[in-house]
């Protein structure tokens, strides 16, 4: 009896752990970041945008290009960390480029075009600019340098790590544990 028993078990548990719409599926682990890749894209999103940015302001200020080159700037140079899928960085690198763009708009820039709002053309107005370059030009930065350490982040995200572990407590023994 124990071994029709047995031979039952074996048949019932092998043929359903080979029905595909009862076993689950396990996700595919995503290919690994390369850190120089990375570095790379933000290294020519910083490029591309500034390339788009700088004739437009040499052209006597056609608008369009203008709203083409500072959208460029503003989201190109986060190429890299789109790659490597560190979002918090995307939203920083973006959110830092347009706010340091308002900034300097808010100065004496802002006083070239005809809009309904007091212009600064003090000194204090001027300060407001360079502030607003110097955050600019710390972001631009930081998007060229920090993909190569997000990429890392992601690849140790994302890695399978199988390790022999000793039991101790109620018994001895040895387990092997893992990250997936």
């Amino acid at each position: 009896m124990r071994f029709i028993t047995g031979t039952i078990l074996l048949a019932v548990s092998t043929t359903a752990a080979a029905q595909p719409g009862v076993t689950p599926r396990t996700p595919a682990r995503p290919a690994p970041r390369s850190g120089q890749l990375a570095v790379a894209f933000g290294t020519a999103g910083t490029i591309v945008g500034a390339a788009l940015l700088l004739p437009a302001f040499s052209d006597g200020g056609d608008d369009r290009r203008a709203m083409i080159g500072l959208g460029a700037i503003a989201v190109l140079p986060s190429v890299g960390h789109i790659y490597t899928e560190d979002w918090l960085w995307v939203a920083i690198g973006i959110g830092t480029r347009v706010g340091a763009g308002l900034l300097m708009y808010a100065g004496p820039e802002g006083c070239n075009r005809d809009f309904d709002f007091p212009c600064d053309r003090t000194a204090g107005g001027q300060r407001t600019i360079d502030a607003g370059k110097l955050l600019i030009a710390a972001s631009l930065l930081v998007d060229i340098v920090h993909p190569y350490f997000s990429a890392e982040r992601f690849n140790r995200r994302h890695e399978i790590t199988v390790a022999p572990t000793a039991m101790t407590g109620g018994g001895s023994g040895l387990a092997v544990g893992g990250r997936f």
